[in-house]
């Protein structure tokens, strides 16, 4: 989503949004894992960490962007 704002107003994308998305889908990605494995499955431990671990990167990320004065539209956000 914020690589199409980007690429609509021809600026680069800096490498900080860059990895906050990259994060971001991480982290859906984890959860989506972690609602589809079987309680009783093995993986079940993983997907917990898993999910931990990538909000947890998803959170410093948007933390250290809050430090550098990055903002973005929280409608597009919304709507991704």
């Amino acid at each position: 989503m914020m690589q199409r704002f980007f690429q609509q107003t021809k600026q680069p994308i800096p490498p900080l949004v860059q990895s906050i998305e990259e994060a971001r889908q991480e982290w859906k990605f984890a959860q989506e894992l972690f609602r589809t494995v079987p309680v009783d499955c093995d993986l079940i431990d993983y997907a917990i960490y898993m999910m931990q671990a990538t909000e947890k990167r998803y959170i410093f990320l948007l933390k250290q962007a809050k430090q550098e004065g990055l903002r973005c539209d929280t409608v597009q956000l919304a709507q991704s």
